[in-house]
């Protein structure tokens, strides 16, 4: 899991969750982190709040991503 304010981390440049199947979905507002440039997989939940749309905010996102549920 993880933590529910990872938002507030916004200097954070790359994010690793690959192997974490166990990951329900992304916490809310995580298109807040404008300069993510790595995000190995995005897993939309049924909340709202970490739907598809909050990769419209990552603009700096390179290279591959993987999309789940």
């Amino acid at each position: 899991m993880l933590p529910s304010d990872i938002w507030r981390l916004v200097s954070l440049r790359h994010l690793d969750i690959s192997g974490t199947v166990a990951l329900g979905e992304m916490p809310k507002q995580m298109g807040k982190l404008k300069n993510l440039q790595t995000l190995t997989c995005f897993v939309m939940g049924k909340s709202g709040g970490s739907g598809i749309e909050e990769l419209r905010e990552l603009a700096q996102i390179r290279g591959k991503i993987a999309l789940r549920h």
